[in-house]
């Protein structure tokens, strides 16, 4: 479901920059292209998928809310552009925020489970696609990367999925139509629209600005 959805969102995006008349063909930039799709659609969404029904939601909450943290953090580290100490203690107050709503629910941290090693797999692969989608954008298209990145992405999850749950599709032709209706709406808005503004925005700011998952 999750690779037809953003299949569906990749093309989604082609139609829409079609119409804008900025839809072109990358010729030296398949590197951004295939490693933004690997870290920020095929890691980020098959690790977060699989991470989420193997761990509490508290837990998976308070990882993924340590994307601002890991951004500044791999900043610093691979492109040696180090956040402002105001940067800092932005992120700091933010991570001490989401603690203390775990700690406030009465749940710790203990016995953390493989879903929350999975969960932070896909939290840092997307922090890391931010950076190549903010170099990336300095001579491509953010909204034009975002497409082709979905539909390289999508591909690679057609195949782990029918590798890793063969048979799955025949459960397509048995579901309500009501759910077409929200895949739809899910595939078009929250994933074609939502990812080409979100990575839009990423190639307009400093990839070292706390970014949300």
């Amino acid at each position: 479901m999750t690779a037809f959805r953003i299949l569906t969102a990749g093309i989604t995006v082609f139609i829409i920059l079609a119409a804008f008349k900025i839809v072109r063909l990358p010729t030296k930039k398949w590197a951004y292209i295939v490693g933004g799709a690997v870290l920020n659609v095929v890691f980020h969404h098959y690790f977060l998928n699989m991470g989420l029904f193997r761990t509490t939601g508290t837990n998976a909450s308070l990882i993924l809310g340590t994307g601002p943290v890991l951004t500044a953090i791999c900043t610093a580290l691979i492109l040696r552009n180090y956040p402002t100490k105001i940067q800092w203690i932005g992120a700091a107050i933010g991570f001490i925020g989401i603690g203390s709503v775990v700690l406030a629910g009465g749940e710790s941290l203990a016995g953390l489970q493989i879903g929350d090693a999975f969960v932070f797999i896909s939290i840092l692969a997307q922090v890391l696609s931010f950076l190549v989608i903010s170099k990336a954008a300095r001579t491509l298209d953010p909204r034009l990367l975002t497409a082709y990145m979905l539909i390289v992405g999508g591909l690679i999850l057609s195949v782990i999925s029918l590798i890793q749950e063969p048979g799955e599709l025949i459960k397509f032709t048995t579901v309500p139509s009501s759910f077409w209706v929200i895949f739809a709406t899910s595939a078009i808005l929250g994933t074609a629209v939502g990812h080409m503004l979100y990575n839009y925005s990423i190639g307009q700011m400093a990839p070292l600005k706390p970014q949300s998952s």
